[in-house]
């Protein structure tokens, strides 16, 4: 795919010198959200790692005593507090969800409007 895009571009600047400008711009652009997003998403990443960890030392724990717990009818309890768990870590990656998808809209507007600016340099300018 890579030599594809490349492939594109290079037909597009013999094709259009001028959204060579254009394409630069936006890649320097693209590049400003790519590590934005990056940011948010390591942080993210990292509440999700915290949550999985508590579920699998939970999980560890009640496995360890789980006698203790059928011994003393605490089964309710030991699920409310797991479906907790569960609940934060489907959160985080929700939220890991949300940032990909913020970030694919944005390369997608960005694309569409390099693909305008081509077709209107294109139109504008022919010779």
């Amino acid at each position: 795919m890579i030599y594809q895009a490349f492939a594109a571009l290079l037909v597009a600047s013999f094709a259009t010198p001028y959204i060579i400008g254009v394409i630069v711009i936006f890649m320097i652009f693209g590049i400003w959200i790519f590590k934005y997003s990056m940011r948010a998403y390591k942080e993210v990443y990292r509440l999700e790692t915290t949550a999985w960890s508590k579920i699998i030392s939970y999980f560890s724990e009640a496995f360890n005593g789980i006698t203790v717990i059928r011994a003393f009818n605490m089964d309710e309890r030991f699920l409310v507090r797991a479906y907790e768990l569960m609940n934060r870590d489907i959160l985080a990656n929700q939220i890991i969800m949300g940032v990909y998808c913020w970030f694919a809209l944005r390369l997608e507007i960005m694309s569409t409007v390099v693909m305008i600016s081509g077709c209107a340099t294109c139109i504008l300018l022919r010779t």
